[in-house]
C-alpha cells in the first residue's frame, strides 16, 4: 500500500489528476479499513481523511479554504499521535 498512497505526489502539477487520484485512493482506504477492521486495519481512515482534506488544500485555487483544509488536517494528524502515544 505504500507505493499506491504515494502516487498523489507525483501529480503535483496537475490538480485533476491528483484530486482523482487521492479520491480513488481514500476511497479504498476507507473500504480496507471498514473491512479489516476486526484486524486492526481501521488505522488506515485518518489516512484517507487526509487524503480528502489534501485535494481541497490548493493555494491558487481556494486561500481561505486551503488554509482550512491544512488546519483541519494538522488538528487530524495531532489527534492521531496523540491517541497512539496514549495508547
Amino acid at each position: 500500500m505504500e507505493r499506491i498512497s504515494s502516487a498523489p505526489l507525483f501529480l503535483h502539477a496537475r490538480l485533476s489528476g491528483f484530486v482523482y487520484v487521492a479520491g480513488t485512493i481514500a476511497a479504498l482506504l476507507v473500504l480496507w479499513s471498514f473491512i479489516g477492521a476486526m484486524a486492526g486495519m481501521f488505522l488506515f481512515f485518518p489516512s484517507a481523511l487526509q487524503l480528502v482534506l489534501a485535494t481541497g488544500a490548493d493555494p491558487r485555487e481556494r486561500p481561505t479554504a486551503a488554509k482550512v483544509m491544512v488546519g483541519v488536517g494538522l488538528l487530524l494528524s495531532a489527534v492521531v499521535v496523540a491517541q497512539s502515544l496514549r495508547s
